[in-house]
């Protein structure tokens, strides 16, 4: 099978850049697959061809690799002018979608320059492009009568909000492909809500498993203290719920519990973590590690007692960053937005975050309490991500998928 592949590639600061790097490599060493990478240029050398995505003629199979960044941006053209394989790494691209609009070089000149009549109609005709892709999303004429014009002028005006997650901006794209793959039950269940007639599949997230690490190990190499610690992962951003950890991190100390709280992941304009950590008063108890290569990246998942993967709300895809640090062997509490039908009970500790911090709270010291709870999820989750989340496991369901269609 010929197959065009259009995703970023590494170094493009994104986990879905890692993602398609394992998943082009390991298909190119499976019988049947003959494989191109079409990428915007800088993306580093592989053992598959890459091309620009303006040379792809048609001639193969094109799979899209879409997430809610401006990565993918790139990729839309091709998406609706060759339908192929979808694969939705996000369930919620409205956020790229309207940025890649708002943030324009068309709009942005207009923003500088607001006198300018010319820059005001090249702006204007540029929102009307986000305006005709809301539509397309979400006709007029549609199962549920969605006003398009209504979602689109809230989302200029305001910024979108919780509208974006309410239409997410997928729909079109799911339509317009002859198959659809992403990485949760729960994912595969609300596309088919919201699309009844498209062809949608799972396919399990493949994560090279690094090897283990002893916890004392690891907190020498990165000079952290003994004692308890917690972890985030990620963009510290509220959808993580640090707030939510940083004040149950307040009622633990309180309580005696001398817990640490290690926070891995680059800043964002929007949320200020040091300042609400100082604001509490448990600054000298939280570590900001930031953005960090991969190999402190796992350091830090060794290190830790108990990860926090709590981002709220979660549309239902599978996290890589989960994945990775089920591969450490950590407990990870999440939230109980996760379908058991993907992550069961015997490998994540789960949290209703209800009350504010109260539920985030009692489960955690719940989780503190129950050594016996904890060491068995650290048992079960690396054995579960060898098992489940395989590079192995991932080509074959790829392989599967595409023999289908």
């Amino acid at each position: 099978m010929k197959l065009a592949v259009f995703t970023p590639l590494p170094p493009m600061p994104t986990g879905i850049a890692d993602y398609s790097e394992l998943l082009v490599t390991a298909l190119e060493q499976t019988d049947g697959f003959d494989i191109e990478a079409f990428c915007p240029t800088g993306a580093k050398v592989q053992s598959f061809p890459i091309r620009a995505p303006e040379t792809f003629d048609g001639s193969a199979l094109a799979m899209f690799h879409v997430g809610n960044s401006e990565h993918h941006d790139f990729l839309y053209p091709y998406l609706f002018d060759h339908p192929g394989v979808l694969v939705l790494h996000d369930l919620v691209l409205h956020h790229a979608r309207l940025n890649a609009y708002l943030q324009s070089p068309e709009v942005r000149d207009y923003r500088a320059d607001i006198g300018n009549r010319d820059k005001r109609e090249r702006a204007l005709a540029k929102l009307d492009g986000y305006r005709a892709e809301v539509a397309r999303a979400y006709p007029a004429d549609g199962a549920k009568g969605e006003r398009s014009a209504a979602i689109a002028e809230i989302a200029i005006r305001m910024g979108g909000g919780s509208l974006l997650y309410a239409y997410p901006l997928y729909e079109h794209l799911v339509r317009a492909s002859r198959l659809t793959l992403v990485h949760a039950t729960t994912a595969r269940d609300a596309i088919l809500e919201r699309c009844s007639e498209a062809n949608v599949a799972r396919v399990r997230m493949g994560i090279p498993a690094p090897r283990l690490v002893d916890m004392k190990d690891a907190r020498e190499r990165l000079g952290l203290p003994d004692g308890l610690l917690l972890a985030s992962f990620g963009l510290v951003t509220p959808e993580k719920r640090v707030g939510m950890a940083l004040r149950a991190l307040v009622r633990l100390r309180r309580r005696g519990i001398e817990a640490r709280y290690v926070l891995v992941g680059g800043a964002v304009e929007h949320y200020d973590a040091r300042a609400e950590a100082k604001a509490l008063g448990v600054d000298d108890a939280v570590i900001f590690a930031g953005r960090v290569p991969e190999e402190e990246f796992w350091l830090y998942g060794f290190a830790a007692d108990i990860c926090l993967n709590l981002r709220y709300p979660s549309a239902g895809e599978t996290s890589a960053t989960l994945l990775r640090l089920l591969a450490c062997g950590r407990p990870v509490m999440v939230t109980d937005q996760i379908h058991v039908a993907d992550f069961p009970d015997s490998v994540v500790a789960r949290s209703k975050l209800e009350g504010d911090e109260d539920g985030l709270y009692c489960d955690l010291v719940d989780l503190i309490r129950a050594k016996h709870r904890r060491r068995e999820l650290s048992e079960n989750s690396r054995e579960f991500v060898l098992r489940e989340h395989s590079a192995d496991a991932m080509v074959a369901d790829y392989a599967d998928a595409l023999g289908n269609i």
